[in-house]
């Protein structure tokens, strides 16, 4: 495990398949080609898989990660609603820690 490995494990055939986190390098370049681009088309996964030493599968599963977890941070969650004074006031969750009083 101290290599970044994780354990073996049969993928749907029964067969056993390597899994493996990314290094940092490869996640720095995924990280700023995501910032340049969140949706890359096949040619730019291909050369990005050339580049990294990964399979294109892994890019693309990369980036479709990377996009539902931008998503995910981003969303607004009401937390609290209530009417105060003929107003409507909203706590809403902003990312994970984070909230805003909005008054409507």
């Amino acid at each position: 495990m101290d290599s970044g490995e994780e354990p073996d494990v049969p993928d749907s055939k029964g067969r056993k398949k390597r899994y493996h986190r990314h290094t940092p390098r490869q996640i720095q370049e995924l990280e700023s080609m995501f910032k340049l681009c969140p949706h890359p088309d096949e040619k730019q996964r291909m050369q990005l898989s050339r580049d990294l030493g990964l399979d294109p599968r892994q890019i693309k599963f990369w980036f479709q990660n990377r996009r539902t977890q931008m998503k995910a941070s981003t969303a607004l969650f009401p937390l609290f609603s209530s009417v105060v004074g003929g107003r409507i006031v909203l706590v809403l969750r902003v990312g994970p820690k984070r909230s805003h009083l909005c008054l409507v």
